[in-house]
């Protein structure tokens, strides 16, 4: 997730700072990481940041005891391997949009730090997957989600899109995040094959 303001930026009064929660004790990853998020929107906020990242856990050993979810269990072996149906995965899918898009509704609250629009506007958000069919474990077809103006870069759309990449589709949204946050110069990143993408990558997200 990256923002448009930066710390030390020149004439741009933080006037939006709050302060969450403090994390709790204890193996609940995911409300921290819920609280770690709300922190990075705040960071924005402040004009500390431009950028943070969040992971929420991993599916290999995080444990999950989250209400709307179900009875606590492993997020890997119980959920993913061990239901059928597996409704307490589907819960906790449905739990992580919340928090994206909780994050995102903050975001276009907040004027951004230098008066040019929401943060929204100035965000790129990016939720990322680390598996695609986690059942059988399979890297492809893993779904990312785009959000936010970027300041410009994305075109906004009021139904939601979804983009089918191609066999290098992983790449080109990297090169295309790369590009958003002004990165031009793309030479040892990937494989060779994917560089003369990087300029046309998800060209219809573009503005």
């Amino acid at each position: 997730m990256s923002g448009a303001g930066g710390a030390g930026s020149p004439n741009i009064v933080a006037g939006n700072c709050t302060t969450p929660a403090a994390p709790g004790e204890g193996g609940q990853d995911l409300l921290n990481s819920a609280i770690h998020l709300e922190l990075a929107v705040n960071a924005f906020a402040c004009d500390i940041t431009r950028v943070a990242a969040v992971e929420f856990g991993n599916d290999q050993s995080a444990q999950v005891s989250i209400p709307e979810v179900g009875d606590p269990g492993d997020w890997h072996n119980t959920f993913t391997h061990g239901d059928n149906p597996r409704t307490r995965l589907t819960n906790l899918e449905r739990w992580l949009c919340t928090q994206f898009v909780a994050a995102a509704n903050k975001l276009k609250s907040l004027p951004a730090p230098d008066g040019n629009g929401t943060l929204f506007d100035q965000t790129l958000m990016v939720w990322t997957r680390d598996m695609g069919d986690a059942v059988e474990h399979r890297a492809d077809d893993m779904r990312f989600v785009f959000a936010g103006g970027a300041g410009g870069y994305l075109r906004h759309s009021p139904n939601g899109r979804y983009i089918d990449g191609g066999g290098d589709a992983h790449q080109r949204a990297l090169f295309s995040i790369g590009e958003a946050l002004g990165i031009s110069n793309f030479t040892g990143f990937g494989a060779t094959s994917g560089a003369p993408s990087s300029r046309t990558a998800l060209e219809s997200l573009r503005a």
